[in-house]
């Protein structure tokens, strides 16, 4: 056993085998919660009238293939905004939503892949979010901010 504990590399330190036993006890719920705000967000961006990218709403097209091998709908989406000034507001508007390149930390986050490393993006006007816990609120808050300039761009 330490000779694969030493060729893998995955002997933990006590300190992080506690904290990852603790992280585990509560993964169900924080999945659940994290679901849940991004679902929020996700209907909220598509009544606004953006092309959303998520698993949980109605309309998206692999939804009968992802309900087949999922247990919920996950906690990352994207939006198209039509608009890269309109992008960047929105992106700056965010009070509670960090800005990263990788969703692998514990943080909500946005993102904007053609200005960041992922220049391969398949539109300079997509966004991607990680929702976590209660920052719903805040999205909400930066959109009804963006809602006169998301008029106004959009027409």
């Amino acid at each position: 056993m330490s000779f694969t504990i030493n060729a893998v590399g995955n002997g933990l330190a006590p300190v992080d085998a506690f904290l990852l036993l603790r992280g585990i006890k509560t993964l169900a719920l924080r999945m659940d919660r994290q679901q849940t705000t991004a679902g929020a967000v996700a209907e909220y961006l598509d009544a606004f009238g953006f092309p959303v990218h998520y698993p949980g709403l109605a309309d998206h097209p692999g939804r009968d293939i992802h309900n087949r091998i999922a247990d919920g709908n996950g906690a990352v989406l994207s939006f198209e905004t039509g608009n890269k000034a309109l992008s960047q507001r929105i992106v700056a508007a965010t009070q509670l939503w960090g800005i990263s390149v990788s969703f692998g930390c514990v943080n909500s986050l946005i993102s904007m892949p053609c200005m960041m490393s992922c220049v391969f993006s398949p539109s300079p006007y997509l966004l991607w979010f990680k929702a976590l816990l209660s920052f719903y609120l805040d999205m909400r808050q930066s959109m009804l901010r963006l809602e006169p300039l998301v008029v106004f761009l959009r027409t």
